[in-house]
C-alpha cells in the first residue's frame, strides 16, 4: 500500500453517511467527526458513545476494527492511484467499501452489505476536511 495515499487522509474531518436499507426502503442519516493519525500504525477514532477504532497494517493490508468490544478483521487493497478496497466476509457476509479520494480534502466511501448474495445496505458517505 502507497503509504502517502493514507497520509493523504490524516486530519480530522466531518462526515455524513446515508444508509438506505434496501428490503424496508428505509433511510437512515448519519453525521459526525472523526480524527485519523499516523502513529507507526493509522488509527481513525468516531467521536460517539460507541467508539470504532480502525488500525492499518499496511504490511499485511488488514485492517482491525474494535466496536463496542469485539474485533473485526477487515482485507483491504489499493486498486488504482487514488481508491482503497476493504472487504469483511464473515460466513455468508459480505461488507465491501470502496475509498474513492478526490482531493486532500474530501473523500467518498460507498459500500454495501450483502447476505447470500442478496443486497440488504448500501451505503454513501463523504468527508470533508476541517482545516
Amino acid at each position: 500500500m502507497n503509504t502517502s495515499l493514507l497520509n493523504r487522509i490524516e486530519g480530522n474531518w466531518k462526515y455524513q453517511q446515508t444508509l438506505y436499507n434496501i428490503k424496508t426502503k428505509k433511510i437512515h442519516n448519519y453525521k459526525n467527526f472523526i480524527n485519523i493519525d499516523n502513529k507507526e500504525i493509522y488509527q481513525i477514532r468516531y467521536n460517539t458513545l460507541k467508539e470504532s477504532i480502525y488500525i492499518f497494517n499496511e504490511t499485511d493490508q488488514i485492517i482491525n476494527k474494535k466496536y463496542d468490544n469485539n474485533k473485526f478483521i477487515y482485507k483491504f487493497q489499493k486498486n488504482e492511484k487514488n481508491t482503497i478496497k476493504v472487504i469483511y466476509i464473515n460466513n455468508a457476509i459480505i461488507f465491501e467499501e470502496v475509498l474513492y479520494i478526490i482531493s486532500t480534502n474530501f473523500f467518498l466511501v460507498i459500500g454495501f452489505l450483502k447476505q447470500h448474495d442478496k443486497y440488504l445496505y448500501i451505503s454513501i458517505s463523504s468527508y470533508i476536511k476541517i482545516l
